[in-house]
């Protein structure tokens, strides 16, 4: 009988990054709804801003739609119709937090496609929009994961340590994550003194995280 083959280092790895990235997804979600809300009680005058407010859940209504229908569901016309309708939307209001909002849904569609590289354009584009939300930390991390997708480390890596820049209470939420996720670039990049620097930031920073006990292993491997 073949021996069962040992998950990898980047099997471990991704598991911790996937568990992990339920959180941040918690986040980026919460945040957006609490920063959407305040930002519409703060301009309720303007009616452009919230009618556009108002059809982002018309938006995410028939992204869903699509996301669950199969091609004999009119699948093509319902994609259509989400496209339409969304590009409308971002091409009428270019800043704030209903703007980001609908340039996060969008890389969510990307990322329904397979399309990393514009999936990463619309995270950029949402940061853009608004550059002081407190949850840009978590698109930036996002965005880190889906450029080392794209095979662009040395973007992902700027992404991620722009993160650690960050002293808001989401960010501090990712920076253990992030010295991983750094860690893990660095050893791709066979930088081995450069990963211990990012799992020793682990260590020295966060013992009681549950990522210590898997940094101290890599820690102990690297020094083999």
């Amino acid at each position: 009988m073949k021996e069962k083959e040992k998950p990898s280092f980047k099997d471990n790895l991704s598991n911790f990054i996937q568990k992990y990235k339920i959180a941040i997804l918690v986040v980026i979600g919460v945040s957006l709804i609490s920063a959407l809300s305040f930002a519409l009680y703060l301009e309720i005058d303007k009616g452009h801003q919230v009618e556009v407010a108002k059809n982002y859940q018309k938006n995410l209504k028939l992204f869903e739609e699509w996301k669950v229908s199969e091609p004999n569901d009119n699948k093509d016309v319902l994609e259509s119709s989400f496209i339409q309708s969304i590009e409308t939307d971002i091409n009428s209001i270019t800043q704030g937090f209903v703007s980001q909002k609908l340039h996060l849904l969008m890389a969510d569609y990307y990322k329904e496609k397979n399309d990393s590289v514009k999936r990463a354009e619309q995270y950029q584009i949402a940061l853009q929009s608004s550059p002081s939300s407190s949850f840009n930390a978590g698109i930036l991390f996002l965005l880190a994961d889906t450029q080392e997708q794209n095979k662009d480390l040395i973007s992902a890596k700027k992404s991620l340590q722009e993160i650690l820049e960050m002293q808001n209470s989401e960010a501090i939420l990712l920076h253990p994550l992030v010295w991983l996720s750094i860690a893990r670039i660095e050893e791709q990049q066979l930088n081995t003194e450069e990963a211990l620097k990012a799992y020793t930031m682990i260590l020295d920073n966060y013992p009681d995280n549950d990522l210590s006990k898997f940094a101290r292993t890599r820690v102990i491997a690297l020094n083999l």
